[in-house]
């Protein structure tokens, strides 16, 4: 198998394994010490500051379930796209968004991430976005 295909593979089960709360080390070990995470928050965060918003995020929502719809990688470079099922604990509300990623692994370790949710639509289907606010944004 090619490092492309292998990069992407790794990928797919790294993500489709997001919201499984059993092998949590196994999930982390995968992660590069000194990994950078965008996307989650208004800075970078570290494997430390990712794994905790993780944690929060499988503390909100059960049960979890991550599909990669597409993925294409090369030279340890993968990005694509994923569909996130989940079923928010406090409100009982069912969500379905989708998110972008991109990432990048050396040593068979997650050096880089870039994560890209649709905030908009993962709040308004926990109603906590009123849609017709977003009239508001276009008005003359």
């Amino acid at each position: 198998m090619s490092d492309s295909a292998l990069a992407i593979e790794e990928t797919r089960s790294w993500l489709e394994f997001f919201g499984s709360r059993s092998g949590t080390e196994s999930f982390a070990n995968r992660i590069d010490s000194g990994c950078e995470f965008l996307g989650w928050g208004r800075s970078v965060l570290g494997k430390t500051g990712w794994m905790r918003n993780r944690e929060r995020f499988l503390d909100a929502f059960d049960p979890i379930a991550v599909t990669v719809v597409d993925v294409t990688g090369c030279q340890g470079e993968v990005s694509g796209h994923a569909r996130l099922a989940a079923k928010h604990r406090k409100s009982e509300q069912e969500i379905d968004v989708f998110f972008s990623f991109f990432l990048r692994w050396e040593d068979e370790k997650i050096v880089w991430m870039r994560s890209l949710l649709d905030t908009g639509s993962l709040l308004a289907q926990l109603s906590l976005l009123d849609l017709k606010l977003w009239d508001v944004i276009f008005e003359s």
